[in-house]
């Protein structure tokens, strides 16, 4: 452990006994005294007093540590509450966050059901208006850039490229076969973005 002022004490003391403990251990160990001056005699004698206050004071110390581990142990209730409570938020917040990403998810799923809708109607031989396709990705877009941010937004309208090995249907004309695949590549992309929020 650290200096604390019962090592001081304790320091202080062993110097102070130094006079009374040197006759004493000269007194019954005449035989070490032969081989020994009373310089020499000084550090065995300070370290002797050092054991001995220390030897005395750990009972001090122990009830100091027990009184520590009680006052930790009534702070505990407050601690693991405190906890319990972070904990407590941390999971709400996670619930929230999976119901929002279930919604999101849902949502996209109606726009794939909306645009697989919208992609039958150009097949077929008639010209259709490309104001079908046009407002299914307005709403997707506008979905997306407010949903989910602009980068999702941004990435709906750069799909990946079309397949260019597909072989046109015969009933679908060709200005036609252009919106199809059209709506080929963006449903692919909500898809991809649904297995994202997954």
């Amino acid at each position: 452990m650290s200096w604390h002022v019962s090592d001081t004490l304790s320091s202080i003391g062993s110097i102070l006994a130094v006079p009374v403990l040197i006759p004493l251990v000269k007194r019954f160990f005449p035989a070490w005294e032969q081989g020994m001056t009373d310089l020499a005699w000084l550090p065995l004698v300070v370290f002797i007093g050092l054991i001995t206050v220390r030897f005395f004071l750990a009972p001090y110390w122990i009830d100091q540590e027990r009184e520590q581990e009680i006052n930790s142990l009534k702070d505990t209730p407050q601690q693991i509450e405190r906890t319990l409570r972070q904990q407590l938020a941390e999971l709400k917040t996670q619930l929230d966050t999976r119901a929002v990403r279930r919604e999101q998810r849902e949502t996209l799923a109606y726009f794939i059901e909306t645009g697989t809708r919208s992609r039958q109607t150009y097949e077929t031989r008639e010209p259709i208006p490309k104001t079908v396709a046009e407002q299914w990705e307005t709403a997707v877009y506008g979905y997306l850039k407010m949903s989910l941010g602009l980068d999702y937004a941004v990435r709906f309208r750069r799909p990946n490229e079309p397949d260019s090995r597909s072989v046109r249907p015969p009933q679908i004309s060709e200005e036609n076969y252009k919106f199809y695949l059209y709506f080929n590549m963006r449903l692919a992309q909500l898809e991809g973005f649904i297995k994202e929020l997954t």
